[in-house]
């Protein structure tokens, strides 16, 4: 074997510089409404039947295509980078690359997982498995740690590489590893496999940008993100919990699978500025793993960066393999942010709803010892703690609260909204300057379950001296015409 060969881990006759098929590669459709990928080709070994031979050519195939795959990931990235300031460009490459590495993850997913046997032996996973190998460790990194950290993160995640501190046999720096049985690799394949995956030990020589530390992420942050801004010092909590749509470079939101909107993870995640950079310490939820590569690649950005919140300046120049890293801290970073921004408005909005109150919910529903007396003609402050559903049609809504008054039209005491925030418009805002009959529990009022939802919560933190409306003595079981929903128009509206 030449000293080529042995850089490269064997399987026979499959080397790492086979020569793809013919008419294999990943092409672009003919000029049709839709742009599609097309995949790529899938051993057909049942066809074959027992033919070592040709089993053993169609092997080599399929290095050939898991090599085509993978490139196919690489080249798309590459294209990306390659666009430089134009936006326009931008936006074409990252969708094409979306849909590339899609179809080529997949492709390999999917071989890597093959449960075919030949006498016993996973020959043709192994197959899949070396070729895979072969195509993403390169002969040299370069010194590149950051490409170096996310082909181990790969080999980790396809479970080809599988930590062991006390048997394995592969070691890397001071972790060691180990290739699990359903590989079946020979003894011969596992010192070539180790010779290779070797030149990835120089990542644990590098200091480590971030001590991990398995404390509570709210005991960790010592400051808030207004706080931190400001001195460039000190950790904090970064919510990024809320549903945030994905969306296009002209902010569409992007759509899935039968048309459904696609939304960005979601969690918490803890980072610590000083000296002039940000960088990631903890995360959780769906953002965790993701956030724990980006602690083991070493991102951080110049908190500078959080000024431009359409394009991430680092300073320096960045390898495509660390660029999607470094980018997707950053949105994560300017979505805390403007999360906190938009907490820290709706906080001062909800405040200013509450000054125009002249008294309590409690006062406005007769509770707390009012004898029933409801008070008229003044506004109170109405909020619903927690998130509200409203069981008819499954809308949900945080922060619930506004404005309303009791009022009476005639004989009949009634309930009018007074003003509603922006979110609340879509369950309230019809509903703003009219009034209903809050007899019978607000059973004219279209928004009822709000308003018990809210009386009962008061409810449940006082001691109740008398109920809203009292029942009268002697009333009856409605009919059942009275008890079925009916609509009411509004009272002096």
């Amino acid at each position: 074997m030449s000293k080529k060969d042995k850089a490269t881990i064997g399987l026979g006759e499959l080397k790492r510089d086979m020569v793809r098929p013919q008419g294999g590669n990943v092409t672009e459709g003919q000029p049709a409404a839709q742009f599609t990928v097309k995949g790529f080709k899938k051993p057909d070994f049942a066809a074959i039947g027992d033919n070592a031979m040709k089993l053993s050519e169609e092997m080599k195939s399929l290095a050939g295509e898991i090599a085509a795959a993978v490139a196919s990931r690489r080249d798309a990235m590459a294209q990306i980078d390659s666009c430089g300031d134009d936006d326009l460009a931008r936006e074409i490459a990252e969708s094409l690359a979306e849909e590339k590495t899609a179809v080529a993850d997949a492709y390999i997913d999917e071989q890597l997982a093959c449960n075919l046997t030949f006498g016993g032996k996973p020959i043709p996973r192994r197959c899949a498995m070396i070729a895979f190998v072969n195509a993403i460790v390169p002969d040299d990194f370069g010194g590149d740690v950051g490409k170096a950290r996310e082909v181990l993160l790969d080999l980790e995640g396809k479970r080809i590489l599988v930590r062991d501190d006390r048997k394995g046999h592969i070691t890397l720096g001071a972790q060691r590893y180990n290739v699990p049985d359903h590989w079946g690799m020979t003894d011969r394949l596992l010192g070539e496999f180790r010779t290779r995956v070797a030149k990835l030990g120089f990542i644990f020589d590098q200091p480590k940008a971030v001590h991990k530390d398995t404390r509570p992420m709210e005991e960790r942050a010592d400051t808030d993100l207004a706080t931190a801004m400001k001195t460039g010092r000190g950790m904090c909590l970064l919510n990024l919990s809320r549903r945030v749509p994905r969306t296009d470079r002209d902010g569409k939101p992007k759509l899935g699978d039968h048309g459904k909107t696609l939304y960005e993870a979601t969690g918490m995640m803890v980072v610590e500025f000083g000296e002039g950079y940000v960088r990631p310490v903890q995360g959780n939820g769906q953002i965790e793993k993701r956030v724990g590569e980006m602690i083991d690649m070493g991102v951080e950005i110049p908190v500078s960066s959080l000024s431009d919140r359409k394009r991430l300046n680092v300073g320096h120049q960045l390898q495509q393999q660390e660029f999607y890293y470094f980018l997707d801290f950053w949105k994560y970073c300017i979505r805390g942010l403007e999360t906190s921004e938009a907490d820290q408005l709706l906080l001062a909005q909800k405040e200013a709803f509450k000054g125009k109150a002249t008294i309590t919910v409690e006062q406005a529903l007769g509770l707390n010892g009012l004898g029933g007396k409801i008070a008229f003609d003044q506004p109170a402050f109405w909020q619903y703690h927690g998130q509200f559903t409203l069981k008819v049609n499954g809308q949900r809504i945080n922060d619930l609260y506004f404005l309303a008054t009791m009022v009476m039209r005639g004989d009949n005491p009634c309930i009018m909204v007074n003003e509603v925030p922006e979110h609340v418009l879509p369950l309230l805002g019809e509903y703003v300057g009219k009034t209903f009959d809050i007899s019978d529990h607000f059973r004219a009022v279209p928004y009822a379950p709000v308003l018990r939802a809210i009386r009962g919560q008061v409810a449940q933190a006082l001691t109740i001296d008398h109920a809203v409306i009292p029942p009268e003595a002697g009333d009856e079981e409605p009919s059942k015409e009275e008890a079925e929903p009916q609509v009411h128009s509004p009272v002096g509206a």
